[in-house]
């Protein structure tokens, strides 16, 4: 692993997103030396209002000491007539903070925040092993 995670997070992060995000990491060439943060953005670029798609997806991982954290995942959706629609959040699982949304939903316990998280994971898993994602990393 490229990326020193810290290993005990609010939500069950499975090895293979860890993995993603370390390949993404290196495919991007960058270096953790001095980083303090990683934003890693997946989206399709077929994605829009109207003919659907692959839902853009945020990852922001926080260094902490010598090791990385989840700090949130964001799951975003077109909401709205299809002339004015706009992105927003969908699904925003924010770990540090235990706080966890669903659109139209709203605010969620950590039981079902869980059951959801492993649910979405496991889909988005697999879209990117589809190769339906363009990925950028920032830091």
């Amino acid at each position: 692993m490229t990326i020193p995670f810290a290993g005990d997070f609010a939500l069950p992060v499975s090895q293979a997103l860890m993995s993603i995000l370390d390949q993404e990491l290196v495919r991007s060439g960058m270096v953790l030396n001095g980083k303090s943060s990683l934003v890693f953005n997946f989206r399709d670029p077929d994605y829009g209002p109207v003919r659907g798609g692959f839902h853009p997806v945020e990852i922001r991982l926080l260094k902490r000491k010598d090791r990385w954290q989840f700090d949130y995942v964001t799951d975003f959706s077109y909401q709205g007539p299809e002339e004015m629609a706009e992105l927003v959040k969908e699904i925003d699982f924010n770990f540090l903070s235990e706080e966890y949304y669903l659109l139209r939903y709203g605010q969620m316990g950590p039981e079902s925040a869980r059951e959801l998280y492993t649910m979405w994971e496991s889909n988005f898993v697999s879209y990117y092993q589809m190769g339906v994602f363009t990925v950028s990393v920032a830091a």
